[in-house]
């Protein structure tokens, strides 16, 4: 599910964030789809973030699998205790705190050749340990979003603690994601109401994956953040044949 927006507005992009949660929270528990993932970073700003953690809230009494982005770009300079600081943590904190640090740091290389064909190498680490950066001498450990959706939502996937992994994404064809992307729209002047662009299918069982296509999109490799993060952990949850 995508929020479009021409220009970012953090007030009205969680807005339009909070407008969304409640349309997934109106629905029966017999619709309810099994995640939902904000593929978002909320930064320390303010504007519109208690109404966006009251829906989250809410939607936790129906949902536990709720996941959002935690930004570890830089983290390792700045410590974790300066980065948290950065992070609207009252939104991390009304998560399950097992899904608080989750970061969707990826690397790529490009135009490696497999079997004749050209292709982007997209991967990421299964944690990234963050120093705390203050008088303890400890640090945290920021796990792949991809590898802890899979574990909540399949017991059969373990998450490598103490062995830090590297997992390719394999990267599958933007048609398939056209085909199930839904864009939330909303007037300008009226960010808080909104619909889709189209009819919703039935989303139980589903993971819902919200963010921002045009925003979030990776001119290097010519691909959206969301896309990438869908194609993790759909092959995370398959015990990743489709990257092999």
């Amino acid at each position: 599910m995508m929020i479009p927006e021409k220009k970012y507005n953090p007030k009205s992009y969680r807005k339009r964030t909070t407008s969304l949660l409640h349309e997934l929270n109106s629905l029966s528990e017999n619709n309810l789809p099994k995640a939902i993932i904000l593929d978002m970073i909320f930064t320390d700003k303010s504007e519109g973030m208690d109404s966006l953690v009251a829906s989250v809230s809410e939607l936790r009494k129906k949902l536990n699998n709720i996941y959002v982005v935690f930004d570890v770009a830089g983290a390792e300079e700045l410590g974790l205790k300066q980065r948290e600081e950065e992070h609207s943590m009252v939104l991390y904190d009304a998560l399950d705190p097992s899904n608080r640090l989750l970061h969707t740091r990826a690397s790529t290389v490009k135009d490696n050749t497999i079997l004749g064909t050209k292709i982007a190498i997209v991967s990421y680490l299964s944690d990234i340990e963050i120093s705390f950066k203050d008088n303890s001498g400890g640090s945290g450990f920021a796990t792949a979003l991809p590898l802890k959706v899979a574990a909540d939502l399949n017991n059969r996937v373990e998450i490598p603690f103490g062995e830090v992994k590297t997992y390719d994404v394999p990267i599958g064809r933007q048609a398939e994601i056209d085909d199930v992307t839904y864009n939330y729209l909303s007037k300008v002047d009226q960010p808080a109401s909104g619909n889709f662009d189209k009819i919703l299918p039935s989303l139980k069982d589903k993971i819902i994956i919200i963010g921002s296509l045009k925003s979030d999109f990776i001119p290097s490799i010519n691909i959206s953040g969301p896309a990438l993060i869908a194609w993790a952990i759909d092959d995370q949850l398959h015990e990743r044949t489709n990257a092999r």
